[in-house]
Order: C-alpha cells, then sequence, then structure tokens
C-alpha cells in the first residue's frame, strides 16, 4: 500500500518522471521516511546519546515493481532475483566504523543476533545453534566472517510475482559466493548462473557457459537444505499458473510484458 500525507505526496505531484516513473506517493514516502530518520537521530543528540548509540539502518525485502522500478535489479519482493533480496545496510556507530567506509561482504538478516549480542556484552548460550555471524569484524575493519556463502529457501508458490516466468512464482532456493549466485526451481530443476560482479541486472544465465561450478553451488545448495532440513516440495501445484495469472491480470495496471521490461536491464 502506498499512503502518504497529502503535503507530502504535493512535493512529487506534476514534477517529470524520471526513468518512466510517475508515483508521487511513493516519493512522499520515501521522503518522509528520511525526515523521521532525522528526527530521530536529533533525538539522540539532543539526550546527549548520539556517542554511545548504534544505527542500524535496514530494509526486509526488496521494492515491489508495481509501485517503482528496482533498476538496475531485476525482480521485486517475493522472488530470489537481486530485486527481491538485495538491499540497503546502513550502520553508524561512533568510533567504531569509518565514516564513508564500504564493505562489500554479502550480509544476512540473521546475522544481526550475533553482532547485537557481541556489541552489547549478551552471552549466546553454547547449546543454541547460531545461523549467523557477527558482522562486528567486518563494520570495524579487524576481521572477516568464517562462511563462503549465504543460502535463501523460498518453498512456497507465490502470487505476487508479476510474472509467469517459474522462477518468479514457484518455489526455489539460491546461494550466493563471492561473484557467483544461482538459483534452482524445485518445480523443474532449472539452474539460473550469475555472476553479479559482471552482470548486477542478472541477464544473462551462464549455468551452460560455467557447468563446474553451477554444479559446484548446486552441491553445497543441497548440503545446507539437507543440513537445515529444509522443506522441498514434494510435487507441483498444477492449479497455481492459471489461478495466479487471473490474479495478475485483475490487481495489476502493467501488463506482463512491460513488467518483464522493466525489471531487466538489457
Amino acid at each position: 500500500p502506498l499512503h502518504a500525507k497529502k503535503e507530502w505526496v504535493e512535493k512529487y505531484e506534476g514534477k517529470h518522471p524520471y526513468g518512466g516513473q510517475s508515483v508521487p506517493a511513493y516519493g512522499a514516502m520515501v521522503s518522509y521516511m528520511d525526515d523521521c530518520v532525522g528526527r530521530v537521530l536529533d533525538k539522540l543528540d539532543e539526550l546527549g546519546l548520539t556517542e554511545n548509540t548504534v544505527i542500524f539502518f535496514v530494509s526486509d525485502n526488496g521494492g515491489q515493481i508495481v509501485a517503482t522500478s528496482n533498476s538496475p535489479l531485476r525482480g521485486q519482493k517475493g522472488n530470489l532475483y537481486e530485486g527481491g533480496i538485495r538491499v540497503p545496510l546502513i550502520v553508524k556507530w561512533p568510533k567504531k566504523v569509518k565514516p564513508g567506509s564500504i564493505v562489500d561482504v554479502p550480509l544476512s538478516v540473521v546475522d544481526f543476533y550475533p553482532t547485537l549480542a557481541e556489541i552489547t556484552g549478551a552471552n549466546i548460550p553454547e547449546d543454541k545453534l547460531i545461523d549467523g555471524e557477527s558482522m562486528v569484524p567486518l563494520l570495524t575493519d579487524k576481521g572477516v566472517l568464517k562462511r563462503e556463502a549465504i543460502f535463501w529457501h523460498l518453498p512456497s508458490y507465490n502470487g505476487n510475482g508479476l510474472s509467469n516466468s517459474s522462477l518468479w512464482q514457484t518455489p526455489g532456493g539460491a546461494i550466493r559466493r563471492g561473484k557467483w549466485k544461482l538459483i534452482e526451481g524445485f518445480e523443474d530443476g532449472s539452474l539460473q548462473l550469475f555472476n553479479l560482479e559482471s552482470d548486477i541486472g542478472e541477464t544473462m544465465n551462464l549455468s551452460s557457459q560455467y557447468p563446474g561450478m553451477a554444479n559446484e553451488l548446486l552441491e553445497e545448495l543441497k548440503a545446507w537444505q539437507k543440513s537445515t532440513n529444509a522443506p522441498i516440495p514434494g510435487e507441483d501445484n498444477s492449479q497455481f499458473e492459471e489461478s495466479s495469472r487471473d490474479w495478475i491480470s485483475r490487481a495489476n495496471t502493467r501488463n506482463l510484458k512491460e513488467t518483464e521490461r522493466l525489471t531487466v536491464i538489457r
């Protein structure tokens, strides 16, 4: 849902569309959020807490393309392309994080628990299995993470995909290791291999060009799924495609072809 105060929406109404986008309410929401973040920072200053406060700014998932474009990223909230899973993470930690520094190591929301535990000095019980790793060594430029890959698991059918492409709407999993990313489709066993270093828009499937890398990542993904008892759908949902297509045509003003065009950099 896109809702914002009238005075904020009016700031964007009538402005020339940028990149074909013209959603005043969305622009208003972003500006209002920025204003609210500023109010929080100002209050910390007022209370004298700025130097003793760690601030994390992060999103839970990518944006919805029915509202705005995620260009140059492909996809949107609810799927395994970068437009669905890549989000900003900004950390302000006085005297610990160097202002303007950049960490290019992929992180995950599961890393927040061990990170906050380390920052606050909280003890994590030794008998508890923790999925993530503390990002403190990266933030303070004093070390690296132990893991080499991160994983995603999407075992459900999704009518939010805005496309009839199987990897937008059907179950799948993904692994990211370094510059390489592999997406596995659970229904048909399809593989998509991308070099995110040279192709952030995920436009070129390299699985046939680099079968060794694709198989290596697939084996690692399968091993992770097994180790975590990740549920894998045992049979196809034959009713899904038709019903989801009907829902999409009713709920969205953009046709499927145009939506695909807006989410892929060619």
